[in-house]
């Protein structure tokens, strides 16, 4: 089981690659950091030739994810994952249940196994429901929509 949820993708150009990356290039600004007025462009990174590391501009859920990937002759493959503030984000929201489960078993060890269990059964919730399915799978669908829009994507796969 991964810690924090990630997906790759693999993605066919309807278009020329260097048009692509020309026009992902002009819709990217240069900065790493969101900031809180929405730029005119799409995506904040980097786009180095064939490579890039993208983060959506959208104020909102859509700067949840960083995009990675590469682009050779025509088909190209990304990397969806969260962004390094949000894992920190989450990593301290994983630590409630654990400090709970603490908590309980020293008042009432006599039914520290069924603390234990709903302390499992927390984490594996917010592991999977809250951070999977209602923060990075919306965000990754808005971000490779995006992507996809920029990128003139003819055809995408997760592979």
């Amino acid at each position: 089981m991964k810690f924090f949820p990630s997906t790759d993708y693999e993605f066919k150009l309807s278009g020329n690659q260097v048009e692509a990356m020309e026009r992902l290039e002009r819709r990217t600004g240069k900065s790493r950091v969101a900031a809180a007025n929405r730029p005119e462009k799409s995506f904040l990174g980097s786009v180095d030739q064939n490579r890039f590391t993208l983060t959506s501009s959208q104020i909102g859920a859509g700067a949840l994810c960083k995009l990675s990937g590469k682009i050779d002759n025509g088909v190209g493959r990304v990397k969806v994952e969260l962004k390094m503030a949000f894992k920190i984000v989450f990593s301290a929201v994983f630590i409630l249940p654990i400090g709970g489960t603490i908590s309980e078993i020293s008042k009432t060890p006599d039914k520290a196994l069924l603390f234990v269990i709903v302390g499992i059964l927390q984490f594996l919730m917010i592991r999977f429901f809250f951070i999977e399915y209602f923060f990075f799978r919306r965000s990754a669908r808005k971000s490779l929509d995006r992507l996809s829009d920029v990128l003139d994507i003819e055809s995408i796969k997760k592979v």
